[in-house]
């Protein structure tokens, strides 16, 4: 053997392929080795060359190479640390594994539980040069020792990294990214996704290349620390990583959002409760056991995530995919909001966020350019939250994506969900999406219980310029429940704004229903900017229903309950609001809207054409009141200032119409529709336009119509429709004549009444005389027998306006109604039956027909001398004539 004797009391432990030597400290005197002596070897990396003070004892053979460390040689030391998971960070700053471990503990997790095992850990030395390996035991530790003072790079191998979070059993390759790292002395918080987040951590080094090769276009060594020792081992020298956090815009791969939702779809969110308020990073609230993205991306402004092929489904419940968590952005109303986070689908070929999983949010985001831009659709999944967004647009809310997208927002199958506002009044004016610029803006599909609320669709992010979806704006189909678009007065928020969705500039519809029951459309601005000022579009019309509906209710359910708040305002559109021919159903109501004004009810914002259409075999819908005697004036459309007619009606039955203003303001000032106020055409009979004898309020100035100022006749009926009951109303100063059979003013009678076409051309009364003899009215005339014969006090005329030459009276409109008696009634002690020539049109031809005679006391009618009254007569069969000629009140003292 050659003994070999150093002055140090530490020897420094060299490993030497094919050697068989032992140390021996001799406490501080010197260190022993023996070395077989039939070897010979080099130790060529010792610190210190210097051999002068080295005496060695050489016995057999001398080794000319060998070189030996002096007294002042380091010492061999060890160099040490730990591998976490920041389960709970929140953004922000990095956190020590102190913090991190404190605040997992917090949650629930136990102390030292965040701990990574089997981690890689890689030992370069300063130059890069690859020394060892080693991985992390059940504490999160590793160790490297009998290394000497000098320079050294640890890495970890992100890929290595496990989360203690149970699993899904995906299948899914999870990666985190790093979040901290120190040198043992100092942290470095500020590192989040490593030395280059836009690029993924190079694989485990097995073949000992130098550090520096492992940086490529596409990858690099991500998680590296240097540490110095100086005679002193190092320890914490600890790595922290988290598998929630998106570093980069790129498509795939570590720290994108695509491994986002592969990690969290793998990851169960038992115990989490990620940091609100993370220092340096964005406050954002983080419920409980959900899992929310943290975007970390560097640098300011926009970020753009460009991709290139469909994401997985989000199948994890309670994840939260939110821009709001990247510093920069900013929450705010629609108007008002910073998205920092752009998704481009770049293809209508497949779609953005598909859910597949129960209580999901989608905020902060602009996504445009995909098939659909958000997609839920997992059967029956419930708590789908879409709120905050830029869908179609860019990142500014105002500059439109090259490509329309598909459809921007579906829910099918989808329950208990929200898009836009959820109205828990937290946070509510800040939750509305801009949806534009796509084929159809926001469709949901048998669903139950969802509420779309708070919306600009169709418009850009202030509502006020023409982003248009191509075709509807937000189409309910096929609802499986009551589904509310718009206004819910259940909320616990009562902000009729935030609710408020503004549903313009849209190829076809504002919004459209197919099919379903029981749905609510209330609060919403359609044809019009978020002012509900001036017109923003809808080529077709504000709201379109087709199918088979039933109990449906567009605008007040006048419950009590905040109904002001539940008017929609349908103005500007090609028309306000059409019941498709073909559709079917019964017991719908419109009651409490604007159609064809501002929000104020007071300025004509027209729709091109009519107001409201109803188009058969669809009957039963309320117009208006129903005259239930509760909260019945709330009820009032204000059907005014539209291109055509006001209301039309066409092979459409059993239908009311009644308490609206048509062709007069909310203030009851002049706003005429351009046609008629009301049209009855085709086949459609036995509705009622005013009021019945079936309602409980009587009240003709609350159930009765307002129908004045239109620019031709108050009611028309063309065609075939009998039975249509017109009763009650406040006709005046329409251009055509108040009630106008055959669509061809004033329609002579004939004798015995017995021609047929619409409302079977009932003779309207013919007045002898009308006399106030004391308190009491004495009139005499004609009516068909048996006929119900409404007074009214007559318009200022004429009527026709110009008067024909040939006629002898004008035909008041029935301005305000007075009473109604009945003809061979009570009242009438007449029941003769005569004949009379001159019905008021000049007619030369002689009709027999019943006499009347009614005796009327005249307190409260305000009769004076020269009072024009006119009339109407409505059949058993509930047919209506026109207004009869006046007759001047002559007081007989």
């Amino acid at each position: 053997m050659t003994e070999f004797i150093f002055k140090k009391s530490i020897a420094r432990i060299f490993i030497i392929t094919g050697i068989f030597f032992s140390i021996t400290a001799f406490s501080n005197k010197h260190t022993e080795i023996l070395v077989d002596s039939n070897f010979s070897f080099p130790l060529e990396k010792t610190v210190n060359k210097s051999i002068e003070n080295i005496a060695p004892i050489i016995e057999g053979n001398r080794y000319s190479n060998f070189e030996l460390l002096d007294e002042d040689a380091s010492v061999l030391l060890g160099l040490s640390g730990k591998v976490f998971e920041d389960i709970n960070y929140g953004g922000g700053n990095g956190r020590t594994y102190a913090a991190a471990n404190a605040s997992a503990q917090s949650s629930g997790w136990t102390a030292g539980e965040i701990a990574v095992e089997n981690a890689i850990v890689e030992l370069y030395d300063g130059a890069g040069n690859y020394i060892s390996n080693t991985t992390t035991d059940a504490t999160g530790g590793y160790t490297f020792t009998g290394i000497v003072d000098g320079t050294y790079q640890i890495r970890v191998v992100n890929n290595s990294v496990a989360s203690n979070r149970g699993s899904n059993s995906t299948g899914q390759t999870i990666v985190p990214v790093q979040t901290f790292r120190t040198n043992g002395t100092s942290d470095v918080l500020n590192e989040v996704g490593g030395r280059s987040p836009n690029l993924i951590d190079a694989a485990a080094n097995t073949t000992g290349a130098s550090l520096s090769t492992l940086s490529t276009s596409s990858t690099d060594a991500q998680s590296v620390t240097l540490v110095n020792l100086n005679d002193t081992n190092t320890t914490e020298v600890n790595f922290g990583y988290n598998f929630d956090t998106v570093v980069n815009t790129n498509d795939s791969g570590q720290g994108s959002l695509r491994q986002f939702v592969l990690n969290s779809n793998e990851l169960t969110n038992n115990n989490l409760n990620q940091e609100d308020t993370p220092t340096n990073g964005v406050n954002f609230p983080k419920d409980l056991e959900w899992e929310t993205s943290i975007f970390m991306i560097p640098g300011s402004g926009l970020h753009k995530i460009d991709l290139s092929s469909e994401l997985a489904l989000i199948r994890d419940n309670q994840t939260h995919i939110t821009g709001y968590t990247q510093q920069g952005s900013a929450q705010g109303t629609n108007a008002n909001r910073v998205i920092t986070i752009e998704i481009d689908g770049n293809t209508v070929l497949y779609d953005g966020l598909r859910i597949f999983a129960d209580d999901v949010q989608i905020s902060g985001l602009s996504i445009h350019t995909f098939r659909t831009s958000i997609y839920s659709y997992k059967n029956a999944s419930t708590n789908t939250f879409i709120w905050g967004n830029y869908i179609g647009t860019e990142a500014d809310g105002e500059t439109i994506a090259s490509t329309f997208s598909g459809t921007g927002i579906s829910l099918y199958n989808v329950d208990d969900s929200f898009i836009g506002t959820n109205g828990d009044n937290v946070n509510d004016a800040n939750e509305g999406n801009v949806v534009s610029n796509s084929y159809d803006g926001i469709s949901i599909r048998s669903t139950s219980n969802v509420l779309v609320a708070g919306n600009y669709v169709g418009t850009d992010k202030t509502g006020s310029i023409d982003l248009g979806n191509r075709f509807k704006g937000i189409f309910l189909r096929d609802p499986a429940g009551t589904n509310i678009v718009g206004f819910d007065d259940t909320a616990i928020n009562t902000n009729a704004a935030d609710f408020r969705n503004v549903s313009s500039g849209n190829g076809n519809d504002g919004i459209r229903l197919l099919n379903g029951d029981n749905q609510v459309l209330a609060g919403n601005y359609l044809g019009t900017d978020a002012t509900g000022t001036f017109a923003i579009t809808n080529v077709n019309y504000g709201i379109q229903i087709q199918g088979n509906v039933n109990n449906l209710i567009i605008g007040t359910d006048s419950d009590g309950d905040d109904d002001v708040k539940e008017r929609n305002v349908m103005s500007g559109n090609g028309s306000g609001m059409r019941f498709l021919g073909g559709t079917t159903g019964t017991n719908n109501r419109v009651s409490g809207n604007f159609i064809g004004t501002d929000a104020t009810g007071n300025i004509a914002v027209p729709n091109l054409n009519n107001g409201l259409n109803i188009n058969g075999p669809i009957g039963g819908v309320v117009v208006g009141t129903n005259a239930d005697g509760i909260n019945d004036e709330i009820e009032r459309n204000v059907i005014s200032g539209n291109g055509e007619d006001g209301i039309r009606l066409s092979d459409t039955n059993d239908n009311l119409i009644a308490g609206n203003n048509i062709g007069v303001a909310y203030n009851g000032l002049p706003l005429g529709n351009e046609k008629r106020g009301i049209l009855i055409a085709t086949s459609a009979s036995y509705n009622t336009i005013g009021y019945s004898p079936t309602m409980t309020n009587a009240n003709e100035l609350v159930v009765g119509n307002n129908i004045k100022y239109n620019d031709d006749s108050a009611v028309a009926i063309s065609d075939t429709g009998v039975g249509n009951r017109i009763s009650r109303n406040q006709f005046d100063a329409n251009e055509g004549i108040g009630i106008d059979l055959d669509y061809d003013l004033v329609t002579a009678n004939d004798n015995g009444d017995g021609d047929s076409g619409p409302n079977e051309l009932l003779n309207f009364p013919v007045f002898e005389s009308s006399e106030v003899i004391g308190n009491d009215l004495v009139i005499f005339g004609y009516a068909p027998a048996g006929a119900e014969i409404e007074f009214f006090l007559a318009d200022n005329g004429p009527n026709p306006n110009p008067l024909p030459s040939d006629y002898t009276n004008s035909f008041g409109e029935g301005a305000v109604y007075l009473f109604t008696a009945f003809e061979g009634g009570s009242l009438d002690t007449d029941g003769s039956t005569n004949s009379y020539v001159d019905d008021g049109t000049g007619a030369t031809n002689t009709k027999v027909q019943n006499r009347f005679r009614f005796t009327i006391d005249t307190t409260g009618l305000n009769l004076v001398q020269g009072t024009l009254i006119t009339s109407t007569a409505t059949n058993t069969a509930n047919s209506t004539s026109e207004f009869s000629g006046w007759t001047e009140v002559i007081y007989i003292e």
